[in-house]
């Protein structure tokens, strides 16, 4: 197959961020010019369509003629009954010196899905935060939970990412992308949406109470999470700052307030119960519709009127 051939062979739904890898791979692996270099994997449909399985960052850096091309190159070809097979094969393809990291995951689900990244926390949205999202749902509404492909997580949460994406909000910690997911799927599209949008407005905008001695729900989570940043704990700290973050959103639509003269009082896990209990405990006490009713939810959320961020 000539080279132009190749280049016009579909993308793979799941390809990462060629641009990023591609220039990596050239510093690296593909600065030397090789024979292996013109062999190249594609899938091909039952209509006859070609989805290329690798060779993406080498048809970018051809394209561009950043490295020199080969007269042709040979494509080994794999013939596949669907769309979903050539997505999978792409994972056994890709160039295993380029490891798939979480970034990269991400971007191909987003990109296989058409999940758009308007604001900087979906653009840097990390795998943990979807992943805890969908576990903690999905053990709500089936009581287990199979680790599933981000790639499926990405297509259950699309309605609602698209929605978290459309306020804007600034690039924030794994904890409260989950929680701001999590929030916008219990109270989106609900006589108390304006009401939870408000309180993550004003935890992005830093906002504070002007009496002494009281903190705003969400003054006193960013206290706590400012608080506990030096300790670590990955998972386990995620969880935490979201059982945090459901219980400080909790007193806000109350309207209520934290006391404290140094810190805010009561802004903390009860004794005994764990982060991750505390989290299902208020799950188990919020009205979650089923995944195939997520669209609907977005359009109700459009239709109230979504608050951009400023």
């Amino acid at each position: 197959m000539s080279v132009d051939a190749w280049l016009k062979v579909e993308t793979n739904p799941r390809q990462r961020e060629t641009e990023r890898h591609a220039l990596s791979a050239l510093r690296a692996h593909l600065g030397q010019p090789s024979p292996v270099h013109a062999r190249v994997s594609a899938a091909q449909l039952p209509d006859g369509r070609m989805i290329k399985l690798d060779g993406h960052s080498r048809a970018y850096l051809w394209e561009r003629g950043l490295l020199e091309a080969p007269e042709r190159v040979s494509v080994d070809v794999y013939r596949v009954p669907s769309i979903d097979v050539a997505k999978n094969l792409y994972t056994h393809f890709d160039n295993p010196r380029q490891m798939e990291t979480g970034r990269d995951q991400i971007y191909g689900a987003r990109r296989e899905h058409d999940v758009p990244a308007e604001s900087a926390c979906i653009r840097y949205l990390y795998v943990s935060s979807l992943r805890m999202a969908d576990g903690f749902v999905l053990r709500r509404l089936n009581g287990s939970y199979h680790k599933a492909e981000v790639y499926d997580i990405m297509a259950r949460w699309k309605p609602i990412v698209e929605v978290v994406d459309a306020v804007r909000y600034p690039c924030t910690n794994a904890a409260m992308q989950t929680a701001l997911f999590l929030t916008w799927l219990v109270y989106g599209g609900t006589r108390v949406q304006h009401q939870m949008a408000d309180f993550w407005a004003q935890f992005y905008r830093g906002d504070k109470s002007s009496d002494a001695g009281q903190w705003l729900p969400s003054e006193a989570l960013r206290f706590r999470i400012a608080q506990e940043k030096h300790m670590g704990g990955g998972g386990k700290t995620n969880e935490r700052w979201l059982a945090y973050a459901l219980d400080a959103l909790a007193r806000h639509l109350a309207g209520k307030t934290y006391r404290g003269k140094t810190e805010p009082v009561g802004l903390a896990l009860p004794a005994g119960l764990s982060p991750f209990n505390a989290c299902m405990s208020w799950l188990n006490g919020a009205d979650v519709l089923l995944p195939e009713h997520w669209d609907d939810l977005k359009r109700r959320v459009f239709e109230a009127g979504v608050p951009v961020f400023e």
